[in-house]
């Protein structure tokens, strides 16, 4: 097994490829290896957004909004992935 920014690394190389199965699998193995950086779940979730799967990219959002409560970017990929699954009504909770 690599380190964590090795795998963010791969992991983004895969996602420019268009290969995001293969990018989440990389970022997976940067959270295991270090569940305390945002930007890993951040870039995770980004990956599900391309699949479609709007309940893992909220989940992953969650997660990197509770290591950094005002992480930007994972706001408001948060928001996109709420509007997805017709959550939207509850976006001033955040």
């Amino acid at each position: 097994m690599l380190d964590p920014q090795k795998e963010k690394s791969l992991g983004n190389s895969s996602f420019k490829e268009g290969n995001f199965t293969n990018a989440i699998k990389h970022y997976g193995n940067a959270i295991k290896m270090y569940p305390n950086d945002p930007s890993f779940y951040l870039n995770r979730g980004m990956a599900y957004s391309k699949q479609s799967n709007w309940v893992a990219t909220l989940n992953d959002c969650d997660f990197a909004l509770k290591l950094d409560p005002k992480y930007i970017k994972a706001l408001l990929l948060k928001g996109k992935a709420k509007i997805q699954l017709g959550k939207d009504d509850d976006h001033r909770k955040d």
